[in-house]
């Protein structure tokens, strides 16, 4: 069993170290050139090429565009900069690898297209962001994109196979070229058009599918948040952004034409989708956080984005000595405050625990204060003022508003029974957006029949649970050993100091049970809500939305820790092609109405075009 190694750059600490080496193993001698018979599933791909495409090549794109950035030794990704830029160039290639027409649009979103044999036909669209926080993680938005390329290029490939234009014997014999360069560590992307006879055309799909690297999401440089897919939604220019600047004065529209783009609010406009060109948009994620880590579940489907709330809560006492004014005689705004913090984390528990008023039990309310100042903050004063700000993020618009109302209630209440001064003033409200239910119906579908069907074929070195289950098992170990900085020899294995044997006893797993929802295929799949927002949001707008979240170890995003298995990377592609394979062999989408419903139609026999 030949071993798959791709070592990152030494001067990159992504994601744990300033050395990592990503191992996957192939066990090529399982993935016969056999073709499969079932119908519900790519029929025609050998198991060896659905392996490269579906996990050998993402989670080499994945750290390969995690190497890409602004700075050395970490991960920036910000708006228009030079890393920015090359990892658009990087994804653009790809795309056109994987068969698509690519362009770069006017605010830099790189988009790639499947031809169809019906072009006027709204497109299903799927992607996220390749921009990055400060110091960030490889997976954040960039799995996203990944796993989409990687998605069309297996049902172009399909296509290509079941045309004829490819014969199995010329992929299968590409396929093996390609894995001797992954082990001697080259690029082994798969070139569509190398396989096509001079001047081939790639083939085309019976319904346009659309990759979306949108440019910037997280909003670092104009502290804006979904420039990329909002100009695609066609609402970034009545949203003002463009007047945004950075921190040197620069506007947006500036900053494009430094670059050499066009920069003007005409360009924008022309960068919008026109009415009724998306069929929907399905973005791949990892979850950001530890509940499908907590539940044992690689991947769950969205049901819909959490409404937020952001408050400022003020509160005035008296500003006095502290070691001559009486505990009893005190007006401190400060033990106020505490009093008030903890009445909103007991508020929030009761909701989310659902104890004593089932109406308004929903265990997707957050709250968080995240920050606190004390005026004057001097250790022997007693304050005479202080702030702290409140998050609160909720599936339920319902559930929030109550929440925000008994929020006001107490703090008034508590501040009046300590003769203290307040205002609660809300600074940020923005509604819920539920997911579609016919795509969240077909995503839960496109699970279960990509674990059942697809992952078996890739041959994995083990289920994805027993290889995750080890790799936390080693990671708790390692906790184990106590405060030890460890680092790596040069194959690549962890190397602890003599200190580091003294172990001690790891934490008892969190147990956390996640709702689950039927498939028509009569399994269960988890669902869950995200308390982030996603460039989804804004393509909302226009289309329904779908999610499918991915675990990721710790719960840990927007930090270098950032960390997703290649086994379940490999599972949200194939959750992504089964998908996409299955939306290819139904019937015509419905045009975008005002509930964003699709239609029901019965599935057609074939799921590809043989027009070349």
């Amino acid at each position: 069993m030949a071993q798959l190694a791709l070592e990152l750059n030494p001067t990159s600490r992504l994601p744990h170290t300033s050395k990592l080496v990503l191992v996957l193993f192939s066990t090529l001698a399982l993935c016969t050139s056999a073709v499969s018979t079932r119908s519900s599933e790519l029929q025609v791909l050998p198991d060896a090429v659905l392996r490269h495409i579906l996990y050998v090549e993402p989670n080499l794109h994945i750290h390969r565009l995690g190497n890409v950035s602004d700075v050395q030794g970490s991960l920036k990704r910000t708006f228009l900069d030079d890393g920015h830029r090359r990892a658009a160039a990087l994804l653009q290639r790809w795309m056109r690898a994987a068969g698509m027409t690519s362009w770069i649009d006017a605010v830099g979103n790189v988009r790639g297209r499947a031809a169809s044999s019906d072009p006027t036909a709204p497109a299903m669209f799927v992607g996220s962001h390749y921009d990055s926080v400060i110091d960030g993680g490889m997976f954040d938005g960039a799995m996203g994109i990944i796993t989409g390329i990687s998605a069309v290029k297996a049902l172009i490939l399909e296509a290509a196979v079941t045309s004829g234009a490819v014969t199995v014997e010329r992929l299968s014999t590409a396929i093996a070229e390609l894995e001797a360069k992954t082990i001697a560590g080259e690029d082994s992307t798969l070139n569509i058009f190398s396989l096509l006879p001079p001047k081939g055309r790639a083939p085309v799909l019976r319904r346009p599918v659309e990759v979306a690297g949108f440019a910037d999401e997280e909003g670092i440089r104009f502290q804006t948040t979904f420039l990329g897919s909002r100009a695609l939604a066609g609402t970034l220019v009545s949203s003002g952004a463009l007047k945004s600047k950075d921190s040197n004065g620069e506007t947006l529209l500036d900053a494009l034409m430094a670059v050499g783009m066009e920069g003007t609010e005409e360009a924008m406009a022309a960068a919008a989708l026109d009415p009724g060109a998306a069929a929907g948009y399905v973005e791949v994620h990892l979850e950001q956080g530890p509940v499908l880590e907590a539940s044992g579940r690689s991947v769950g489907v969205v049901r819909g984005i959490a409404g937020q709330s952001r408050l400022v809560v003020t509160i005035k006492g008296e500003q006095g000595h502290a070691g001559t004014v009486p505990m009893r005689l005190r007006r401190d705004p400060m033990a106020g405050a505490v009093e008030i913090m903890h009445k909103i984390e007991s508020l929030c528990r009761k909701i989310t625990e659902n104890e004593g008023n089932d109406r308004l039990g929903d265990d997707s309310l957050v709250c968080t204060v995240g920050s606190l100042s004390i005026w004057p903050g001097a250790v022997n004063v007693i304050p005479g003022g202080t702030s702290f700000t409140l998050d609160v993020r909720c599936q339920s618009d319902v559930v929030r508003s109550s929440v925000l109302d008994q929020v006001r209630k107490e703090v008034a209440e508590i501040c009046r029974k300590r003769g203290l001064g307040s205002t609660v003033e809300l600074r940020h409200n923005v509604d819920a957006i539920p997911c579609s239910s016919e795509l969240v119906g077909q995503l839960a579908d496109a699970v279960e029949e990509s674990i059942d069907q697809l992952l078996p074929r890739l041959h994995l070195p083990s289920t994805a649970e027993d290889i995750y289950s080890a790799a936390k098992a080693k990671k708790c170990a390692a906790a184990d050993v106590g405060n030890v900085d460890a680092s790596y020899n040069k194959d690549g294995q962890k190397q602890n100091s003599k200190e580091s044997k003294q172990q001690k006893t790891c934490a008892a797993p969190i147990d956390f049970t996640l709702p689950t929802m039927k498939t028509s295929l009569g399994g269960e799949v988890a669902i869950l809500a995200s308390g982030a927002g996603h460039d989804a949001m804004a393509m909302s707008d226009i289309t329904p939305i779908g999610m499918v979240f991915v675990r990721c170890r710790g719960g840990l995003s927007h930090s270098p820790e950032e960390w997703v298995e290649p086994e379940d990377v490999a599972t949200g592609v194939a959750t992504l092609v089964q998908f996409l394979y299955n939306w290819e062999m139904q019937g015509e989408y419905s045009k975008v109405n005002g509930t964003g419903t699709v239609m029901d139609v019965p599935r057609q026999s074939s799921a590809v075009s043989s027009e070349l």
